[in-house]
């Protein structure tokens, strides 16, 4: 998995690809917090510093993306079957918030 971020998104993958065992590569700006980049580590994470801002780091993980032929999964029924079952496990639509 490969993703682009400043922080906080890097973090939930950071923290999810630990505990699922799934390799996590984060692209992360020269400018995002220390502590969050260490957690990351901390986490298994492998994070790139690259770049001033998130539209240069999102450019990097793009050709990072390209360059070991991972592909985006954006299938309507995948993403459906997901939000079902996170909804079925919190009860109610209404509470579920998706970052």
């Amino acid at each position: 998995m490969i993703a682009a971020s400043a922080g906080n998104h890097a973090l939930a993958l950071a923290y999810h690809g630990s505990d699922l065992r799934i390799p996590v590569t984060v692209v992360m700006p020269h400018i995002a917090p220390l502590m969050k980049v260490q957690m990351c580590k901390h986490y298994g994470a492998n994070i790139i510093m690259h770049g001033a801002d998130i539209s240069e780091v999102r450019r990097c993980a793009l050709v990072i993306r390209s360059f070991h032929g991972i592909h985006n999964v954006v299938d309507r029924g995948i993403l459906q079957a997901m939000w079902d079952e996170l909804a079925g496990k919190v009860g109610h639509r209404d509470q579920l918030i998706i970052c």
